[in-house]
């Protein structure tokens, strides 16, 4: 399916999402390249897949997203004490 296919058959979806499916001709190229797991959601909803589809699509995005949430609390924390470490030194040292 065609871009311009796609969004003639769907008019109430987001216009930040048309304008970056514009850059490729076929929704599949747009598939295959998209970053947003929102829209993909949206696109698998409005192309009338089983909900089961939708719903273990949307199980394992929300999976990635705590584990990849998770990842960057533990690196945002390393950051910190790493920060807090250069800026009191040793505050245990005899």
């Amino acid at each position: 399916m065609t871009v311009k296919e796609f969004f003639a058959k769907h008019p109430s979806a987001s216009s930040t999402a048309r304008e970056w499916c514009e850059q490729y001709a076929t929704m599949s190229e747009a598939w295959a390249a998209c970053k947003r797991s929102d829209w993909m959601l949206w696109a698998l909803r409005a192309e009338e897949n089983t909900e089961a589809a939708w719903e273990a699509a949307w199980e394992a995005a929300r999976d990635a997203v705590w584990e990849a949430a998770r990842d960057a609390r533990a690196a945002a924390w390393a950051a910190q004490a790493d920060i807090i470490r250069e800026v009191m030194g040793d505050p245990f040292a005899e």
